[in-house]
Order: structure tokens, then C-alpha cells, then sequence
């Protein structure tokens, strides 16, 4: 696998293949299954997604998450994605200009924008309503599992690896978290 993989910065016209790779990662993934109607099929999962990721993940919240995804430097596809989020006070430089720029969605106009957030409210996304109990315990699950010294495995640019939130690595540093995960 070494050398196969390389990691990119996302960019909003990446949405439909980030739908299918983060609805398929999820689909595999029993307590996230659970979270939804049992009659659900994986291609509508991933026909919302779709409908989601533009307004919803990638251009939410710019400041402060960038997006990486990890391409198959053989065939192109997306095998991977990550979203970072950088402290509020860290997203800028002395200068005021954004922090890892090149991992940041470019900026819409706001016409764009406002279609890309209406299509995706128009989206189907009914998660069962009884699993109020469950999410607690997933996110303290999450929670505990992102104060331990490693994280992983991610895709490495020399294969998969773990990291520590506490150790710089790349673009990563001790005040950057990781807050989102898909892999194939």
C-alpha cells in the first residue's frame, strides 16, 4: 500500500464522491446503522448525503474546519476523508489570513450558497427519535477515545498510521482535533 496514497485538500466539487465514500464508511458501521429506519438502503444514504455535503459539511463553519481526503493515486478515487477543526484563536495568522489555506473551502457567493444550504434542508434526514440514550453514550465514547495518546489507523502518506493529538505531524498540532472520519 505504500505510496498508493496521497492526501489532498477537499474542494466543494468533491461533494459526490465524499457522499459516497462517508455514507458507505457509516453504512458499514453497526452503532451508526442503528441511528436509522431499518428499511433504509445504502444508495438513498448516500443520494442524501449528496444533497448534504456542500452546504451542510463542507462549506459549514469555514473559519475555523478544513477538509482533507485521502486519493488512490492509482485510480483517483476518494478512499478517505477528514475534517479538522483549529481553535477559534489559531484559524488566523498575525496578518489575519486564514491558517492552512489550502485545506479551507474556497468561499461561494452568497446566491450559491444560499441553493447549496436550501437543497440541502430539502434533503431527507430522519435519524430514529429514540436515541437520545445511545448518542450520549457514543459521544462519551468519542470524547474518551480523543484524550488517549493515539488516534487511528489513518492513511499516511506511507500508509496507515496512528497519531497522536498531542504530537505535531504534518498539518496536525496539539490545539487541532480531528472531529471527522470516513474511510473505505
Amino acid at each position: 500500500m505504500s505510496g498508493t496514497w496521497k492526501v489532498e485538500p477537499c474542494a466543494l466539487a468533491d461533494s459526490d464522491a465524499l457522499a459516497r465514500n462517508n455514507a458507505s464508511s457509516f453504512w458499514g458501521q453497526p452503532y451508526w446503522r442503528i441511528l436509522w429506519p431499518t428499511d433504509l438502503e445504502l444508495e438513498f444514504m448516500i443520494s442524501q448525503f449528496r444533497e448534504r455535503i456542500p452546504a451542510l459539511v463542507l462549506l459549514r463553519d469555514r473559519d475555523v474546519l478544513r477538509h482533507e481526503k485521502a486519493v488512490d493515486s492509482r485510480t483517483g478515487s476518494i478512499g478517505g476523508y477528514a475534517r479538522w477543526a483549529l481553535p477559534e484563536e489559531r484559524c488566523k495568522d498575525s496578518a489575519g489570513r486564514p491558517e492552512w489555506p489550502e485545506s479551507q473551502i474556497k468561499e461561494v457567493d452568497l446566491a450559491v450558497g444560499k441553493a447549496l444550504h436550501e437543497r440541502a434542508m430539502n434533503a431527507w434526514w430522519e435519524p430514529r427519535g429514540d436515541m437520545g440514550e445511545l448518542d450520549e453514550k457514543i459521544d462519551d465514547e468519542r470524547d474518551r477515545i480523543l484524550k488517549t495518546e493515539l488516534i487511528g489507523p489513518f492513511i499516511g502518506e506511507s500508509g496507515p498510521q496512528y497519531i497522536s493529538p498531542c504530537r505535531s505531524h504534518r498539518h496536525m498540532m496539539c490545539s487541532r482535533r480531528v472531529v471527522g472520519v470516513a474511510v473505505q
